[in-house]
């Protein structure tokens, strides 16, 4: 079944429908046009062109074309935290790639998401909010129609409250403030490779960090992005001399058996919900293979 908004067209408005869903729900310009060609709109139950004049109190509704994944479903277990008409969130677990790539085209977050739909009885491309690398464990969110997804992007970009994320790491060393924020511009170290490195006229990246518990040899960190580049808290824990734990890319030197994989984990995410039109927040717990890890550097956590 395609997706479907439904408004009333409130005083203070004037202009088409097609500007109604742009200026003030945030519909892009190419979901109208998708909606033009492949969907539907109705004022007052009745079909109408996107180009048509709105009157206060038309009640209408905006049906997006059905769309399919060219990916495969497969039924690989998720832990879902929250799912409704819009989006689905997911607690990721470590070691399971996002996205399909060519050296790792099944197995992924999205043939997983795919496969939890199928057995739903939902058809829909995945489309992700925000994106964990592998070893990262933690809240991803998946928008389930392109406006969905654009919609959370712009609050994102527009510089809301919603998109706020908060990460957990463990890491080797200690900075030398409690708290402070990293303002360090990220690239790619070569065209090819895939490491990012901290160098001037690159992107801004920002994060915030604040620290949990410490000693000598580790740091429980909890960090917040301001933005949202790949590898982000990675580089700059690295930057500041504390890389994070078996994060050999990025300087952690020395294997620490009990993490792993990298002591990473999205603890927290506010995202802009499309439908609503308004921020929802979501938590995942850490995991029992970063708390072992935690106890095992001489640390806890409250």
């Amino acid at each position: 079944m395609p997706i479907e908004y439904a408004y009333t067209i409130q005083s203070g408005f004037s202009g088409s429908y097609g500007e109604y869903l742009r200026k003030c729900h945030s519909f892009s310009s190419r979901t109208i046009r998708s909606i033009k060609k492949d969907g539907a709109l109705y004022a007052n139950g009745k079909p109408v062109w996107l180009s048509a004049k709105a009157s206060i109190g038309d009640e209408i509704v905006a049906l997006l074309p059905e769309e399919r994944s060219e990916y495969e479903a497969q039924s690989i277990p998720i832990s879902i935290i929250y799912e409704d008409r819009d989006v689905l969130i997911v607690n990721k677990h470590s070691g399971i790639v996002v996205h399909p790539t060519r050296s790792t085209i099944s197995g992924t977050l999205t043939n997983a998401v795919l496969g939890h739909w199928e057995a739903t009885g939902f058809i829909g491309k995945v489309r992700f909010a925000n994106r964990l690398d592998r070893d990262t464990s933690g809240v991803i969110a998946i928008a389930k129609s392109a406006h969905a997804h654009h919609y959370i992007q712009q609050a994102y970009l527009n510089g809301a409250n919603a998109g706020e994320k908060t990460y957990i790491a463990l890491a080797h060393g200690k900075p030398d403030a409690d708290f402070g924020v990293v303002d360090a511009p990220i690239a790619r170290s070569t065209a090819e490779s895939m490491k990012r490195v901290v160098t001037e006229g690159a992107k801004e990246s920002v994060t915030e960090y604040r620290i949990l518990n410490s000693n000598e040899n580790f740091t429980l960190f909890e960090l917040k992005l301001y933005t949202g580049r790949t590898h982000q808290i990675r580089v700059h824990l690295s930057h500041i001399g504390c890389p994070i734990v078996s994060d050999g890319l990025y300087g952690a030197q020395n294997a620490f058996e009990p993490v792993n994989r990298l002591a990473l984990h999205a603890s927290s995410l506010t995202i802009a919900h499309p439908r609503l039109e308004a921020s929802m927040s979501f938590s995942a717990p850490i995991p029992d293979d970063m708390l072992l890890g935690i106890k095992s550097a001489g640390l806890s956590i409250d």
